[in-house]
């Protein structure tokens, strides 16, 4: 498992069986996550199997990002990734982003809290949507 996050990495230290990697960089305070171009460098070393990403906001066809050091990190994720998960909680579905992150059809599986909106599920047809 490879990790850009010290929440999940500290959850995943307790299992083990899990060969565990924390990137390097930044620490942002608000939610434990690593950003920077450390991260973004160390990430594009590895081509892993399953990624897990999320959204700031879901528009026009659209994953966006609230800032540049997210958005380029997410973006070498998704490229060194051979499926990727997408967590999109429901208010993401209408909130606008400054940053474009991926194209929508970028993920393979999409897990949600509630199911999206008809003008979403144009979009997404096709695609397997979790909704828990």
């Amino acid at each position: 498992m490879v990790t850009n996050n010290l929440h999940v990495a500290t959850t995943l230290s307790c299992n083990a069986d899990c060969e565990l990697i924390v990137t390097p960089g930044r620490v942002r305070g608000v939610d434990g996550a690593i950003v920077g171009n450390a991260a973004i460098d160390f990430i594009g070393q590895f081509k892993v199997d399953v990624c897990v990403i999320g959204t700031f906001g879901i528009t026009d066809g659209t994953l966006g990002g609230r800032s540049s050091e997210e958005v380029g990190l997410t973006r070498m994720i998704v490229a060194h990734s051979r499926a990727v998960w997408l967590a999109a909680e429901f208010g993401s579905f209408s909130r606008p982003a400054s940053l474009e992150l991926s194209a929508l059809n970028d993920f393979d599986v999409m897990f949600t809290d509630r199911a999206p909106p008809p003008s979403i599920e144009q979009l997404i047809a096709g695609r397997c949507v979790v909704v828990a």
